[in-house]
């Protein structure tokens, strides 16, 4: 790829602590074209003022506060600030995202690596899991490195990367209009990478490690409620927004269910909400094939017992939870769960 630049967005509640590291990982590429847009969400931790003294220090960064909204709405604040700065001049400009709890890989964006970039409406490459101090991680997803078209059958080779691991067109989202469900606080960055993938012409992969993600205790994605009311959201914005809503309601009906029980939520409670939302049993049904079936079947004839084996599920999960919190045994887990040490301290 000829001349590009890139434009790197990166939402800010509440993040001191790791906010100069995303943003180093950032402007330490060699790669130059590259310029960061801080939006300071109504943090109240003191990231707000470093957000200005990061952009009072670094030329290529600007900050935009504003009051907390939400990642969705701050995501969307960014595009719209980027877009209409360069309105007459999309070609070749691209936005990534960066959560600020997060980091881009060492030396990802060098002045090479960047004129070998293949032009496409998406460029995505792999991410990667990591602990919380980064010091450990896990292999990570592979991709079949190619060009592709995009459309509905490519979404399922980009799922298993983080949304972030990617560049995106400015023509793409401005032809399109696409932004952030600002309605969902979870699945609103899977959401927006089905969107973006179904409406490209192209899809570049490559196999390359960009995208480093902090396993963080305090995300949102780790302090979530759990069952009704963390799905049904995500169901009435993949049906109204998405290519393939009911795929997802299918899948996800299933899953809501026993995270329901596994939680330890009544049989009476989980019914009604069933009989209100007759809709989706329907889909579930209709796409969800032998495994929505047999626990819809499951529910219907023998609730009690499904729903017990479900507590013992959960509360089995939740006595390994409690241990492996135990000094010692922590220290144990999060070797098998990360089991790449890294070598190099302060590398990244």
């Amino acid at each position: 790829m000829a001349d590009f630049y890139i434009y790197v967005i990166i939402p800010v509640y509440n993040c001191k602590a790791y906010l100069e590291e995303a943003v180093r990982s950032v402007l330490t590429q060699e790669y130059e074209r590259i310029e960061i847009v801080l939006i300071d969400d109504g943090s109240k931790d003191g990231s707000s003022a470093l957000c200005d003294k990061l952009a009072q220090d670094y030329s290529r960064i600007t900050v935009i506060h504003q009051e907390n909204k939400g990642v969705s709405s701050a995501r969307n604040t960014g595009i719209d600030h980027i877009l209409q700065k360069y309105q007459d001049r999309l070609d070749g400009r691209y936005i990534a995202f960066l959560d600020a709890d997060d980091a881009w890989a060492n030396d990802f964006f060098t002045n090479t690596s960047a004129s070998e970039f293949p032009l496409a409406h998406i460029i995505q490459f792999q991410s990667q899991r990591w602990n919380s101090t980064f010091t450990r991680c896990c292999e990570p997803a592979l991709l079949e490195d190619g060009m592709y078209a995009g459309g509905v059958d490519m979404i399922r080779r980009c799922l298993n990367q983080h949304f972030g691991a990617a560049l995106y067109a400015c023509q793409l989202l401005e032809v399109h209009t696409i932004r952030f469900s600002e309605r969902l606080r979870y699945s609103e960055d899977v959401l927006f990478l089905r969107k973006c993938v179904s409406l490209a012409d192209s899809v570049a992969l490559l196999d390359k490690i960009l995208y480093y993600y902090r396993n963080n205790p305090l995300s949102a994605v780790n302090t979530r409620n759990f069952g009704i009311t963390y799905f049904e959201p995500m169901f009435a914005a993949y049906l109204a927004t998405d290519i393939d809503g009911e795929g997802f309601v299918s899948w996800y009906l299933v899953d809501m269910i026993e995270e329901h029980f596994r939680h330890f939520g009544t049989v009476s409670e989980l019914k009604q909400w069933l009989l209100s939302h007759e809709e989706y049993v329907e889909i579930a049904r209709k796409r969800g094939g032998e495994r929505a079936n047999s626990v819809l079947t499951a529910l219907d004839n023998h609730p009690l017992s499904y729903a017990l084996k479900n507590y013992i599920i959960g509360g089995a999960s939740t006595l390994v939870k409690k241990a492996i919190r135990v000094r010692g045994v922590s220290a144990i887990a999060e070797r098998i769960k990360y089991p790449i040490q890294l070598k190099i301290k302060g590398a990244l």
